[in-house]
């Protein structure tokens, strides 16, 4: 036999990275990373779109329910609380589940006064903004009234209550909710139907409003003044009007004209919570759930940026008659 030779290589360590190549496979990782992570952030972002785009579905089935066990008469959005007619108040979302029509988290913990709003519910919006980013309002504060699409403000959240305790001794119960109904404040011949260029089909009920002397002046008297009442019979157009939209006002069609970056918004409350963002900023891309009960997206540049060509202006006085298939008033029915 041969005697084994010593292989002197075999007694060595094994061969380390360089510095030099540690550093390329790093910036290899960091570019791939680079690569990925816009990739990444688009697929979630669209699939919170389509996630938003399925509770719309749902609330806009629940409401049409809700009309359909109701003589197909059209809820008010919100009504004062304290007036003869509604002493607790009305709250949209509020009353869709409390009457179970729609499931959803109350915001008042085992009938405290406590509020908790980050819950799982089908009135958050994925995009939305949580409590903790933004506080928000009742609705109809300036805490919700956004100067442009994108601005935080559209995305924050609404809750609707009642007082606490409530006067008719049941449990307090509320609902917060990143969506709102296409409605318009009480208070304006402008929103009465038919006649009024801005009848939108939801009507928010304001107490500091009054109803005509012939009707009372209460609150009673403003939910039964000629013009307000709202039914399915007034829906000619289910598939083009709007009946939620993305918004953090219950008053979102009301806005004056907002400059920003060098363009001029005018339904400036409209929440644009998905897609890329203009140039500018101002504007993206927005869901709209119709009485027909399908949801679409729609960009939010075309209708906040509208300008009534025969008018010369836009915003509240005209809101835009078609865009891209949607229509926000009764009169815009064609």
């Amino acid at each position: 036999m041969q005697p084994t030779r010593n292989n002197a290589k075999s007694n060595q360590p094994p061969r380390a990275f360089t510095l030099v190549e540690l550093l390329v496979v790093i910036g290899i990782i960091a570019i791939l990373i680079s690569i990925l992570l816009p990739v990444l952030g688009g697929v979630r972002r669209s699939a919170n779109a389509l996630k938003c785009s399925s509770n719309m579905k749902q609330i806009a089935t629940a409401l049409v329910m809700y009309m359909q066990d109701n003589k197909y008469h059209l809820p008010p959005c919100l009504v004062s609380s304290g007036g003869d007619a509604y002493p607790d108040g009305f709250f949209w979302a509020a009353e869709l589940v409390q009457r179970k029509y729609i499931s959803a988290p109350n915001i008042y913990k085992n009938g405290t006064t406590t509020k908790v709003f980050d819950q799982p519910s089908v009135f958050r919006c994925p995009e939305g903004l949580a409590s903790d980013e933004w506080v928000g309002s009742s609705g109809t504060g300036s805490a919700n009234q956004g100067l442009y699409p994108t601005d935080p403000k559209n995305n924050s959240l609404v809750w609707g209550t009642a007082p606490n305790p409530r006067s008719d001794g049941s449990t307090p119960y509320g609902v917060a909710t990143w969506y709102q109904l296409n409605s318009r404040i009480s208070g304006y011949t402008s929103n009465m139907w038919p006649g009024g260029e801005n009848a939108a089909p939801f009507i928010y009920f304001d107490s500091s409003k009054n109803g005509p002397p012939g009707v009372g002046t209460t609150m009673g008297g403003q939910l039964r003044t000629p013009g307000y009442g709202r039914s399915i019979s007034m829906i000619r157009r289910s598939a083009a009007l709007a009946m939620v939209v993305e918004a953090a006002s219950v008053n979102w069609t009301d806005a004056g004209a907002q400059t920003r970056n060098g363009e001029t918004n005018y339904i400036a409350r409209l929440g644009a919570r998905h897609g890329k963002k203009t140039a500018s900023g101002n504007n993206a891309v927005t869901n709209i759930a119709f009485f027909d009960g399908h949801v679409a997206p729609f960009e939010t540049k075309a209708i906040e940026t509208y300008v009534d060509p025969k008018a010369g202006r836009g915003g509240v006085d005209v809101l835009p008659e078609s865009v891209a298939g949607v229509v926000f008033t009764l009169g815009m029915q064609k």
